[in-house]
């Protein structure tokens, strides 16, 4: 009911164009809101009506507002956007004081001149009255210079009790200062403290991200040429690479997966999926990549969907082949992340299958399996979307799949160190100084 009443009111301000009445409503809303819960949509409206207030020089509402925003912003854990509002309202509430405190000073001046006026038209009169009354007696002479005292005394104490009440005024505003600035200081250091804590606590996150992936020692075994282009967004990185020795079998598995999102969400996600693919082949003993990708989907969708509460509408996007080093094959099954294979200057591109892993849902289609057969020098490329979906160039345009097809077919000739630099340059190249990293990066090539 109040929103309706308030809703009704706004109406009627709008009709009579009366702005400052139309934002006091907007403050009872906000305070209506917050009453209810309803915290974001208390700050929508506060800045609106931060903009308004300005725009019609409604500073006691601006005042009121920063205030509120700051709050509301702490409330919500926005520490930054709290700690703007701060400075605003500190800085209107700053200029309101000081208007207010320039006006009692105009209005004690104006008495003060009334004052002196009065004194002088008195003196004036006292005058005229000597002139006419210079026949009386002494008494009455006497009489009129004890008035003229009791006049200039007057005037004296009201100027004294002017001075004390400009100076009470400006030591107040000035305690109210101080006090802003204290709580400023205080907020900052306790937003400061909380940054480095958490900065802390995800660098320790990365050192365990990357415990988990794989030695360049542990691929070199089987891959003696290989090279791992490897560029989080953030700290910490969503991708990560997965290897896997059979040594009954001769082969190996290698894994590219980009969970969905990045930095700490992503990286959660990526030690879920490596555990998992562990589980698969080293528990159950599953080993064709395929068959690990049907499994690993029904293991992601029974460890994020437990209950009602607390499901997850998360998965990854992963390319896994397996390499037979005795009968010189490779396999190769994807979820959209897709498998580049180039032999003899012929580049092939295998696409996964379109099918999401772990958003609640255990795909009836069941993953394809594709095999090659490989020679001597052959190259394979296996990487994320965070390369060709880069922002660069002049018109800060993404740098898509055909121009990063044909890079990794002029560059296969090439030793593996110089793929990797050429890479980078590349990357470095087309995202320039303009542009920010938008996605984790994660290119993996190997000659076999």
């Amino acid at each position: 009911k109040a929103m309706l009443h308030i809703d009704s009111a706004l109406i009627y301000a709008e009709n009579n164009v009366d702005d400052f009445f139309k934002l006091d409503i907007i403050l009872m809303k906000s305070t209506v809101l917050i009453s209810v819960g309803g915290i974001e949509e208390a700050i929508e409206v506060l800045e609106l009506g931060v903009i308004k207030s300005k725009q019609v020089g409604y500073r006691k509402f601006t005042v009121d507002a920063y205030e509120k925003l700051a709050e509301l912003y702490n409330q919500l854990g926005n520490y930054k956007k709290a700690y703007l509002s701060l400075k605003e309202y500190k800085k209107y509430k700053t200029e309101v004081e000081d208007a207010a405190t320039t006006k009692k000073i105009e209005e004690f001046q104006i008495l003060y001149e009334s004052k002196q006026k009065d004194k002088e038209i008195e003196n004036l009169a006292t005058q005229n009255n000597l002139k006419e009354e210079a026949n009386k007696n002494l008494l009455a002479k006497q009489e009129a210079e004890k008035s003229t005292s009791r006049i200039i005394y007057i005037a004296l104490g009201s100027g004294v009790v002017l001075l004390g009440l400009i100076g009470g005024l400006l030591f107040m505003a000035a305690q109210r200062r101080k006090k802003a600035n204290d709580f400023l200081i205080f907020t900052n250091d306790k937003i400061k403290s909380q940054s480095k804590q958490i900065e802390d606590s995800i660098a320790y996150a990365r050192n365990i991200q990357n415990a988990i992936l794989p030695l360049d020692s542990e691929l070199s075994r089987s891959l003696s040429e290989h090279f791992v282009y490897y560029k989080p967004k953030d700290i910490v990185s969503g991708d990560f690479y997965w290897y896997n020795e059979l040594k009954e079998n001769n082969k190996i598995l290698v894994a590219v997966a980009d969970c969905i999102g990045h930095g700490v969400p992503g990286a959660f996600m990526s030690i879920v999926g490596h555990a998992l693919l562990e589980k698969i082949v080293m528990q159950l003993g599953i080993k064709e990549p395929n068959e690990i990708l049907n499994q690993l989907g029904i293991e992601l969708n029974n460890t994020l969907q437990k209950g009602n509460h607390s499901k997850v509408n998360d998965g990854m996007d992963i390319a896994l082949i397996s390499i037979d080093l005795k009968n010189n094959y490779l396999e190769y099954s994807g979820a959209r992340n897709q498998l580049i294979f180039i032999s003899d200057g012929k580049l092939t591109e295998f696409k996964g299958d379109r099918i999401d892993l772990g958003k609640g849902k255990v795909a009836e289609k069941k993953f394809t399996k594709y095999q090659v057969s490989y020679a001597k020098g052959d190259c394979f490329y296996m990487f994320t979307d965070g390369y060709v979906d880069q922002k660069g160039g002049l018109q800060g345009k993404k740098y898509f799949m055909p121009p990063f097809r044909e890079l990794l077919k002029e560059i296969s000739v090439l030793s593996i160190d110089e793929q990797k630099e050429i890479l980078n340059t590349k990357f470095q190249e087309w995202k320039g100084d303009s542009f920010e990293q938008m996605d984790d990066v994660l290119v993996i090539g190997g000659r076999l």
